[in-house]
């Protein structure tokens, strides 16, 4: 996240950056202009339910880490 340098902390850090971040890191629709729903990622970012679902498929077929957009920690 840019905050936390120490890699020992860095699993048991929960991230700051774009706490008010009112944008799918997916899609980047608008959450307060959007009338879909909404998920929560263990490191508390937000992303449309939908773009999760996607993402992780998209993860799962390409062989690829399925990890956070903004802090990058593994979901």
């Amino acid at each position: 996240c840019n905050k936390c340098y120490n890699k020992e902390i860095y699993d048991f850090h929960i991230c700051s950056i774009s706490k008010d971040n009112y944008e799918c890191q997916i899609c980047f629709e608008n959450f307060k202009k959007s009338n879909e729903k909404c998920y929560f990622l263990k490191c508390q970012h937000k992303i449309h339910v939908s773009c999760y679902n996607k993402y992780r498929e998209y993860c799962k077929n390409n062989n690829k880490i399925f990890n956070c957009g903004i802090c990058r920690k593994k979901l």
